[in-house]
C-alpha cells in the first residue's frame, strides 16, 4: 500500500533543504493532492510554478488542481487518504 501521509512528510522535510527546487515542491504538492488535500496541493503547485515560471509541466499540474478543486471544493469525493488518480499519479 501506499504510504501517502510519509510521503508527504519526506517531500514537506525535502523541501527545506531544497533551495526552492521546483520537483520538490511540486512533489510535496502532489503528495497533499493524492491525499485529498487539494487546497494545499494548489498553495504549494504555486510555489513551484514561481520557482520555474517558464515551466508547462508545473503549470500544467497547478491547472489540474485547481480543477479538481472548481469540481469538488469541499472535498466530498476525494478521501483524505485516498488513492487519487490525479495529475501526480504517474509519478514525479
Amino acid at each position: 500500500g501506499q504510504d501517502l501521509e510519509g510521503a508527504t512528510r519526506a517531500a514537506l522535510r525535502a523541501t527545506v533543504y531544497s533551495d526552492d527546487d521546483p520537483d520538490v515542491i511540486s512533489t510535496l504538492a502532489a503528495c497533499y493532492f493524492a491525499r485529498g488535500m487539494v487546497p494545499r496541493a494548489i498553495r504549494w503547485q504555486e510555489k513551484a510554478v514561481a520557482a520555474a515560471p517558464h515551466s508547462d509541466r508545473y503549470r500544467d499540474e497547478l491547472v489540474a488542481y485547481r480543477a479538481a478543486h472548481e469540481d469538488d471544493p469541499h472535498g466530498l469525493r476525494r478521501s483524505r487518504r485516498g488513492t487519487s488518480s490525479g495529475p501526480a499519479a504517474g509519478g514525479q
